[in-house]
């Protein structure tokens, strides 16, 4: 997958900090979807540096599409989120 831009970065940051409004439901989705311990990939003193180290860490370690496709499917109403994860680099035609 292409790598996404800062702005890019940026509106996937404010989606998922949008569509999981605390680090509890982040959690819960991440556990749930991926079977990832959220505390052990990401860390951060909030919310919205948690979910900014775990994209950085799911786009480094290539599961990034994955943890879109989780956060939608577990938040279908969200269409912000829906409108990202439907964007290039992330849609499948981003590929």
């Amino acid at each position: 997958m292409k790598k996404l831009s800062g702005e890019q970065r940026k509106k996937l940051r404010q989606g998922f900090v949008s569509a999981y409004p605390s680090i509890t439901e982040l959690k819960t989705m991440i556990d749930d979807k991926l079977g990832h311990n959220l505390d052990a990939i990401a860390g951060g003193s909030n919310l919205e540096e948690v979910v900014f180290n775990l994209i950085i860490k799911a786009e480094a370690q290539g599961w990034l599409k994955d943890l879109v496709s989780a956060a939608t499917e577990a938040n279908p109403e969200d269409s912000d989120l829906q409108s990202l994860a439907q964007s290039p680099p992330l849609s499948k035609g981003g590929m």
